[in-house]
C-alpha cells in the first residue's frame, strides 16, 4: 500500500509539471499581441519571477514597473492595466508559467493626437518607446544582485498574489529561480559584451543581427571587428506583408523571403525550431498579410490643393523608389524593393556592414538539415533598400538608424538636420510628420526619453538628400502630400 501511495503521487507530480499550454486567444488582434509563439521555452522568463523582479527592483524601474523601458500597458473593460504589457505572452511549460516575448513587442506602437489623450495601440507599428536595450540591461544587473535569489524572490512572489503550496515552494526555490537566474546569466554573457561595445540604442531602435548572431549563431560579441559591430536600426513597421511578400526585406534588403525573415526575428527575440509555435506563428503571419495602417487622424485637414501639387513633386522624383498614394498606398515602382549600396545614397554604413557574409553563411549552415527551417536565403548586401511608404505619418523617427526626426527634417540637407533629439515621445507633430522631440543634451539623463546623438558611431544623419535642394515651396507642397500616406 505505502508503495502505491507513493507511485500515485509520483504520477500526480508528474502530470502537475508537465505539459505545453499557451494562453489562447479567439481575436486575431489579440492573438498579435499576447499569443504565444513559442519563445517562452528558451527565451522566457518565469511569469512569477516577471512578476517579483517589479517589486524587488522597484527603484531601478523608477516605481514604474516595464512602463520604464517603454513596454505598452492596455486596459480591460474594467478600465484596469492587463498584468501583461503588449508583445508579453503567457505559456504553461511544464506545470510553469513563463512569460516570452512575440512579435508585438517590437511591432505595436502608440500614438496621442494630443497631450490630454490617451495613447492608441496600433498593431504592426514601431514600437516607437520600447527600449530594449535598457531592459536587458537592466536584467543583466539583477541577475547579478542578491535580492535575485529563491528566499527574496519567493517572498516577493507571494506579496504581488502567487499562491504556492509546498510543492511550488519547494519547485521555485530549488529549480525555477535558480534556472532562471542561470539562463539570464548566459544572455548576459553573450550580450554584455555587445552593449558594452555599441551606443545605447535608445527607444524604438534594436539590434537583431547580433541578437541572433550571439544567441543563435554562438558568435562572441568581443570577436566582431568594428566594421560588423554597429547593426542597430530603427524598428520598422510590418502591416501590409502580403505585398512584401517577395520584396527584399529587412532595412539592408537581406531576404526575398517573408517566412525566412519571419523566422530571423522570432529566432531574435528567443524561439528555436524546437520551441516554435509554428501553426500560432502562422496565425499571425496571416493577420500581418492584410493588416493595414491606420489613416493619419488629421488627414482631413490637409491642405487638398497643395498636396495635389506636392504629389507631382512625389510622383516625379520619389515614386519610382517607394511607390504612391492616391486615396491607397500602391506598391509600385521600377526600382521599389530595389537595393542601394550605402554609398550612393549616403545614408550611414554601419548597419549595412553589419550583416556580414559571415552572418548570412552562419544562417544558411546553422539551418542547413533543419527542413521546414530554412535560411538559406540570406545575403549580405552592402546597402539598404528601397521600402514602401504605407503609413509613413507613424513611422518616424526616419532613416533606417532613426536618424531624423521628422520628414520635413529629412527635407532640409544633411548639415541642417537635429544634431541631437529626444526619441521616445509618441505625440504627433503633424506639421512636421512626425513625433514630437526637442533638442536636448547627450549629457543628461531624461526621464522617459533617450537623448539621440547623431555624431555617435552609427548614428549617423547624413545622405538620402533627394528633395533637399527643392525651393522652400516646393517642400511645403511635397510634404502635405506625405501626410496623406
Amino acid at each position: 500500500m505505502p508503495l502505491l501511495a507513493v507511485a500515485v503521487y509520483l504520477i500526480v507530480v508528474v502530470l502537475r509539471f508537465s505539459g505545453d499550454n499557451p494562453v489562447i486567444y479567439e481575436d486575431d488582434a489579440r492573438h498579435f499581441k499576447y499569443g504565444s509563439i513559442g519563445t517562452e521555452a528558451e527565451g522566457g522568463i518565469p511569469y512569477w519571477v516577471w512578476r517579483a523582479m517589479a517589486g524587488l527592483f522597484h527603484r531601478e524601474m523608477d516605481a514604474v514597473g516595464y512602463i520604464f523601458f517603454g513596454f505598452t500597458y492596455e486596459d480591460d473593460e474594467a478600465g484596469h492595466p492587463y498584468d501583461l504589457p503588449v508583445g508579453v505572452s503567457r505559456r504553461r511549460i511544464g506545470g510553469i508559467d513563463r512569460v516570452g516575448f512575440n512579435c508585438a513587442v517590437c511591432h505595436a506602437g502608440t500614438f496621442r493626437e494630443r497631450r490630454e489623450l490617451p495613447a492608441v495601440v496600433v498593431p504592426g507599428a514601431p514600437a516607437n518607446q520600447l527600449d530594449l536595450g535598457r531592459f536587458y540591461r537592466f536584467l543583466f544587473a539583477a541577475a547579478v544582485d542578491e535580492r535575485f535569489s529563491p528566499p527574496v524572490m519567493l517572498d516577493m512572489m507571494e506579496r504581488v498574489g502567487a499562491e504556492f503550496d509546498w510543492a511550488d515552494r519547494l519547485v521555485y526555490r530549488y529549480l525555477v529561480i535558480p534556472q532562471a537566474r542561470d539562463r539570464i546569466l548566459r544572455w548576459r554573457h553573450r550580450l554584455l559584451p555587445l552593449l558594452e561595445r555599441q551606443p545605447a540604442w535608445g527607444g524604438g531602435r534594436a539590434d537583431l543581427i547580433h541578437l541572433v548572431d550571439a544567441l543563435v549563431l554562438d558568435q562572441p560579441m568581443v570577436a566582431l571587428t568594428n566594421e560588423e559591430l554597429l547593426g542597430t536600426a530603427d524598428i520598422p513597421s510590418i502591416w501590409m506583408q502580403g505585398p512584401r511578400t517577395e520584396l527584399n526585406g529587412h532595412w539592408g534588403g537581406n531576404n526575398s523571403r517573408l517566412d525566412e525573415r519571419i523566422r530571423f526575428d522570432a529566432l531574435a527575440i528567443g524561439a528555436t525550431p524546437e520551441t516554435l509555435d509554428r501553426p500560432a506563428l502562422e496565425r499571425v503571419r496571416r493577420y500581418l498579410a492584410g493588416l493595414r495602417p491606420p489613416s493619419n487622424p488629421q488627414l482631413e485637414q490637409v491642405d487638398v490643393a497643395l498636396a495635389r501639387r506636392g504629389r507631382a513633386i512625389y510622383d516625379a522624383q520619389c515614386a519610382e523608389c517607394h511607390g504612391f498614394w492616391e486615396g491607397t498606398y500602391a506598391f509600385e515602382g521600377a526600382r521599389l524593393g530595389g537595393i542601394e549600396a550605402a554609398e550612393r545614397i549616403g545614408t550611414d554604413p554601419a548597419r549595412a556592414a553589419a550583416f556580414s557574409e559571415r552572418v548570412a553563411k552562419g544562417l544558411a549552415e546553422r539551418f542547413a538539415d533543419r527542413g521546414d527551417f530554412s535560411m538559406a536565403g540570406f545575403k549580405s548586401t552592402r546597402g539598404y533598400v528601397n521600402l514602401p511608404l504605407d503609413g509613413l505619418w507613424l513611422r518616424a523617427p526616419y532613416l533606417h538608424n532613426g536618424s531624423v526626426p521628422t520628414l520635413s527634417d529629412l527635407l532640409e540637407p544633411p548639415g541642417r538636420r537635429p544634431v541631437n533629439f529626444l526619441r521616445g515621445n509618441n505625440l504627433l507633430n503633424y506639421e512636421q510628420g512626425g513625433f514630437a522631440g526637442s533638442a536636448c543634451s547627450p549629457d543628461r539623463l531624461y526621464q522617459r526619453y533617450f537623448c539621440f546623438d547623431t555624431r555617435l558611431p552609427g548614428n549617423g544623419n547624413g545622405g538620402h538628400t533627394y528633395g533637399t535642394a527643392l525651393p522652400a515651396p516646393d517642400k511645403r507642397a511635397l510634404l502635405e502630400h506625405l501626410r496623406s500616406f
